[in-house]
């Protein structure tokens, strides 16, 4: 799909535009019965609590205190605060409901107040401060896809098929898209099933915030409908797998990075180095834009590439495509921004993609790269969790292996 100029991408968010007591009021004013405070854990599932309107002002200058496990960060400490991001309060949209529910993201911080090492959001942050720092500012575009399929709790996942049904599916979650206050420029089919949304040049962290909100709302527009959506790489043998593909613009003193009028190519020698060094890593990479045994069931393996800006605008944008619709956005965007910053540092490259999920986890393991980025913490839990699904799967009968076996 066509990657679009940032020009007219909203501005970085910044702390303290929304405050608490906005906050409080607005959700008197709207009848809010309940606020739901958002996490996601390192694997990119979105975990949940649901309080009453009364803890609002309370969670807010405090956090609140919950399980470290529930949230898959029980690794270090039993205890997590949830400290909910002012600026992220939106009324989710639930059609039939009386009462309007709240939504807040969460970051994960430990019981004295330092954030969690095990809180994607941070490390996403915490890149994005080093970005501010050199005055480099990041847009990314993106493009999500999954899958529509009839409700059924028995048997395998299967697609609709009724091409109205999901056409009035995508029109739903377009209007939802629009009461969150999330921009989307198109939404297309690739099949009756399998939609795909095209989001607006948002800075890292809001566009990170609207995957994991735009990946709830499909969900709850399927089940408004007595039907199932899901971000499963691959559902069914030969299924095309469900993609996200970013675009990626880099900013330095009002002028894009990426772009060389001079070269030979109209490339910066930075828009080169930045695609090089992801190539670089993308074996070690997959732990985190192919991070389930599912995805390697797909021959198709993440791709990188340099294009122009539509109409001419903004520059070049390097096309990070092809990972997981389901990938962690957070530590996904978090290596992205690293990467674009660190453009001269020497690698050792070994671009050839990991053949399966054992091989990305070590890969990843044994990157100082990726380690730096990510933290130790937050890469051994990732690794962990794939070599247990690994083993999982491995211990599997399939019906493959009944079908090729069961008369020797």
């Amino acid at each position: 799909m066509q990657a679009h100029s940032p020009s007219s991408a909203g501005s970085p968010r910044t702390p303290g535009q929304t405050t608490d007591r906005f906050i409080v009021q607005k959700a008197h004013e709207r009848g809010v019965a309940s606020v739901e405070l958002w996490g996601t854990a390192p694997s990119g599932r979105l975990h949940t609590v649901t309080l009453p309107r009364d803890a609002l002002e309370v969670v807010l200058e405090e956090g609140y205190s919950t399980s470290a496990e529930s949230f898959e960060a029980g690794g270090l400490g039993r205890e997590l605060i949830l400290a909910p991001d002012p600026a992220s309060f939106q009324l989710l949209p639930r059609g039939g409901e009386a009462e309007a529910t709240g939504r807040l993201i969460c970051d994960f911080r430990a019981p004295d107040g330092s954030p969690s090492p095990l809180c994607s959001r941070s490390v996403l942050k915490s890149a994005l401060g080093r970005a501010a720092q050199r005055g480099s500012n990041f847009y990314v575009g993106a493009t999500l896809e999954h899958r529509w399929l009839e409700a059924s709790h028995d048997g395998p996942p299967r697609p609709l098929r009724d091409a109205k049904k999901a056409r009035a599916l995508a029109d739903a979650t377009a209007r939802g898209l629009d009461a969150l206050g999330i921009a989307w420029r198109s939404h297309s089919a690739r099949s009756a099933s399998h939609q795909a949304f095209e989001l607006e040049w948002m800075d890292p962290l809001m566009l990170a915030d609207a995957l994991v909100t735009h990946r709830w709302l499909i969900r709850e527009v399927a089940r408004a409908a007595g039907l199932d959506a899901t971000l499963m790489p691959v559902p069914w043998t030969d299924a095309t797998r469900s993609r996200l593909d970013l675009y990626v613009s880099l900013v330095e003193d009002h002028a894009s990075a990426f772009l060389d009028p001079l070269g030979p190519d109209g490339l910066s020698p930075g828009a080169r180095a930045f695609v090089t060094a992801l190539e670089a890593e993308l074996g070690g990479l997959a732990l985190i834009v192919r991070g389930t045994v599912n995805s390697f069931s797909a021959a198709d393996a993440p791709w990188l590439g340099v294009g122009p800006a539509a109409r001419g605008e903004g520059g070049p944008t390097v096309h990070f495509g092809g990972l997981d619709a389901c990938s962690n956005p957070y530590l996904v965007l978090a290596l992205v921004v690293a990467f674009g910053l660190d453009r001269d540092a020497p690698r050792r490259l070994e671009s050839r993609p990991s053949d399966t999920l054992v091989e990305a986890a070590r890969r990843a393991v044994l990157s100082p790269r990726i380690r730096e980025v990510l933290g130790a913490p937050m890469l051994e839990v990732l690794a962990a969790r794939a070599l247990g699904d690994s083993a999982a799967w491995r211990k599997q009968v399939t019906a493959w292996e009944i079908e090729h076996y069961r008369d020797l």
